[in-house]
Parts: C-alpha cells; sequence; structure tokens
C-alpha cells in the first residue's frame, strides 16, 4: 500500500525513468532469448514500449479515468 501511494507521488519524470530502465531490462533478457527475432521485432517492441510511457505520462498529467 505504501509502495503504491510513493510510486503516485513520483514525478513524471522518475516515472518515465523508471519504465525505461524496466524496458531495457526486460529487452536485455530477451537478447539473450530471441537474439534473431529481435531484429525484427524491435520497431514495434520500441513503438509499444513508447505508447506505455505516453500513457504513463499523460495519464498522470491528465485527468485519471473514473473507476465507477
Amino acid at each position: 500500500m505504501r509502495f503504491g501511494r510513493r510510486l503516485h507521488s513520483m514525478s513524471t519524470s522518475s516515472q518515465a525513468t523508471f519504465f525505461i530502465i524496466l524496458f531495457f531490462s526486460v529487452s536485455l533478457l530477451g537478447t539473450r532469448f530471441l537474439s534473431g527475432w529481435l531484429s525484427e521485432l524491435w520497431p514495434l517492441i520500441a513503438a509499444f514500449a513508447l505508447a506505455i510511457l505516453r500513457m504513463a505520462i499523460f495519464g498522470k498529467n491528465g485527468r485519471p479515468p473514473r473507476e465507477h
């Protein structure tokens, strides 16, 4: 509970840094298994990561979605 609240109170730049580090660690793990595929899939993976980052940043700046 406390960690979740702390994550929400983070600034958007630190959240973006967190997501970028997470993404690169996952992609580096992926290179070990999918080194052949990665050159094909890299643009798709990068676009997906950018979409997630954009959602995270604009979700914080904009109005949060209603939970009702």
